[in-house]
């Protein structure tokens, strides 16, 4: 709970400067100043005439400044002259120049010194209608100044104000002073709000349109498009009066829309599901403006000064309760920022409404005296605070997706480590699963072949059925199995042109010897074809059998071995003039089923042709047969 008061004090703090800064331009003290006459009564008399009463008429003493309420609708509308006398010492005469400063005369005038006419703000008219909020720094002629008692004379005709303020006459320097002082509250700080306004709200509706879902950033967006518009007022001083009914409904407007939009930017910020009837209930306070303004027209405007805008309290004060829910739960100091900004800016609005309607000069004479509205002060700040929020809200969500990316790369850098490390053991296992594979074939194709011939041969030694020659035979065929599984396994490169050339050098002289006259054709591409050794070993077994054949039993004269690798195809044709394969059928013998079983082993096509004098065996392996 001590958290919670420390915030609140610093609010608090936070509040008390920026009140002081809003009545910072009313608090200066004009009547401190050397040589500056801040007359506290003045004359007072209702007459339409354009030039001054004179003094035998009924003129009545009145205080500065003159409260009094708005004429009431329907109320009689006249002029009033207001006479305020001051004195000239004759120091003064030959001194610097002299001016009058009226902080605010909202319907314009007639000003005379001494009877002479000085000036004429523009008037409210057939044709013009004006409301000025600057302040007024009229210049007095030193030829009409006199030594001792001058006479300044007002001629006002108040449509929308009353009230007529305690205006300071002396030297012209010290009194600009004070003018350029409130011209920047009044009317300067309002230009930059509009400026900001538009800036800020462009921006902000733009996230909106991109991300439709964020509908805090929509309401904020378009809150402050109101309030820039409503703002307008300030800046927009005087207007044809065929425009004059248009801009009030767009001023009432965007003041309903504004308080409106800003309750739903606080049921939103603390967490609230807004109803529908909230959003009917809102929508139609909101409309009552224009509904009131286009039936009626400007008959209506007063009604909307006293009654309607009356309105704002109750959804203000709404707003701030929902507000302070959400800062009793959450502790945040955004919370509580934003309650008192919004408190702020409904206080100053409350102020203002009984400014506009005649009641502050009632209860505070000499606050309501000043004039100053506050509340677009006020509702500044509460914008600020809201932009702030979601501006922190925006770089809280960078922050987070930042932190969030690291994570995520350092997941994923965690992640690779731990796939690269699976992939080096998965990798080292499938080479140890090859290497045991490897041998399992090796010593599959030794006991299968080598094994097999040696075990048979040494059986029948062992029986004594073998001859010498049978025995030569039989160890030549174990070296030739030997030399095979050699010239197929003792590649490096996987090169199957590689291991058909050791295989060729071997047979080419076995064949020579034999008295067979062979022709060898091998045609290959640059990218030669490269297989495991087992599938060289196959095909190399495939074209021994083939050749072991043409030995034994075709007393062929010559044999023609053409082998083709082009692409990724295989092609071996093997032809021999031999006595053919008569007798038994072309697929008869345990060398040619051993072929035809390799060669369905390696997805191959082998076609064996016979006839007397010519055999021919053809091989054919098709990309993807021969890249298995």
């Amino acid at each position: 709970m001590s958290l919670l008061a420390r915030q609140a004090a610093r609010c608090l703090h936070f509040f008390a400067v920026v009140v002081l800064a809003a009545l910072a331009p009313i608090a200066f003290p004009t009547d401190a100043l050397a040589g500056i006459a801040e007359p506290a009564t003045a004359a007072r008399i209702r007459s339409n005439d354009l030039h001054p009463p004179g003094h035998e008429q009924p003129w009545e003493t009145i205080r500065l400044p003159d409260n009094r309420p708005l004429v009431q609708p329907g109320g009689e509308e006249s002029a009033f002259w207001y006479r305020v006398d001051f004195d000239v010492a004759a120091t003064d005469l030959n001194g610097e120049s002299w001016a009058a400063y009226i902080p605010y005369l909202r319907d314009g005038g007639r000003i005379f010194l001494n009877g002479r006419a000085v000036e004429h703000i523009a008037e409210t008219s057939e044709t013009l209608r004006v409301k000025w909020e600057r302040p007024h720094l009229v210049s007095l002629p030193d030829d009409l100044l006199r030594e001792g008692r001058n006479v300044l004379m007002v001629r006002t005709q108040p449509r929308l104000d009353l009230g007529f303020p305690r205006l300071s006459v002396g030297s012209a320097v010290e009194l600009r002073r004070i003018n350029e002082w409130r011209s920047f509250w009044v009317l300067t700080l309002p230009q930059i709000t509009i400026v900001c306004c538009a800036l800020v709200s462009l921006f902000t509706l733009l996230i909106w349109a991109k991300r439709p879902s964020e509908q805090i950033y929509g309401l904020f967006g378009l809150t402050v498009l109101f309030w820039g518009l409503r703002t307008l007022t300030f800046v927009i001083e005087t207007l044809p009066v065929e425009q004059w009914l248009p801009w009030r409904l767009i001023y009432h407007a965007s003041t309903g829309g504004f308080i409106a939009l800003m309750a739903l930017f606080c049921a939103r910020f603390a967490g609230l599901r807004v109803r529908r009837g909230v959003w009917l209930a809102l929508f139609g306070y909101w409309l009552i403006c224009p509904v009131a303004m286009l039936s009626f027209g400007m008959a209506a405007d007063p009604w909307m000064h006293r009654v309607w805008v009356a309105g704002f309290i109750p959804v203000s004060f709404a707003a701030a309760g929902m507000i302070f829910l959400a800062a009793w739960r959450r502790r945040s100091k955004t919370a509580y920022a934003l309650l008192l900004a919004l408190m702020l800016a409904v206080f100053t609005g409350i102020h203002d409404y009984l400014l506009i309607v005649g009641r502050l000069g009632t209860i505070l004479p000499d606050w309501g005296g000043h004039r100053m509205f506050l509340m677009h002060h006020g509702a500044n700040l509460m914008l600020l605070v809201m932009g702030g929020i979601l501006a922190q809200r925006f770089v809280q969500v960078l922050t987070d997706l930042e932190f969030l990316n690291r994570d995520l790369e350092r997941r994923v850098a965690e992640r690779e480590a731990q796939l690269e490390a699976q992939f080096q053991r998965a990798h080292a296992l499938e080479r140890e699963r090859a290497t045991v594979e490897e041998r399992r074939r090796i010593m599959q194709d030794m006991h299968d072949g080598l094994g097999s011939q040696l075990f048979q041969s040494l059986s029948r030694a062992e029986r004594g059925s073998l001859t010498q020659n049978e025995m030569a035979a039989s160890l030549h065929s174990c070296i030739d199995e030997m030399r095979l599984a050699l010239e197929a396994l003792g590649t490096t490169d996987d090169s199957f042109l590689d291991a058909i050339a050791d295989f060729r050098f071997r047979w080419e002289r076995q064949l020579t010897a034999a008295g067979v006259r062979s022709t060898w054709q091998i045609e290959a591409d640059a990218d030669a074809l490269k297989f495991p050794p087992q599938t060289t070993l196959q095909y190399l077994r495939i074209l021994q059998e083939a050749l072991t054949n043409v030995l034994k039993h075709a007393h062929a004269k010559e044999i023609l071995v053409r082998i083709t690798a082009l692409g990724k195809a295989l092609h071996i044709r093997i032809e021999d003039d031999g006595i053919g394969m008569s007798g038994d059928s072309p697929g008869s013998g345990h060398g040619l089923s051993n072929m035809r079983r390799r060669a369905s082993l390696l997805g191959a096509d082998l076609q064996i042709a016979s006839t007397p004098g010519r055999t021919t065996v053809e091989l054919r392996a098709e990309p993807a047969a021969a890249a298995a």
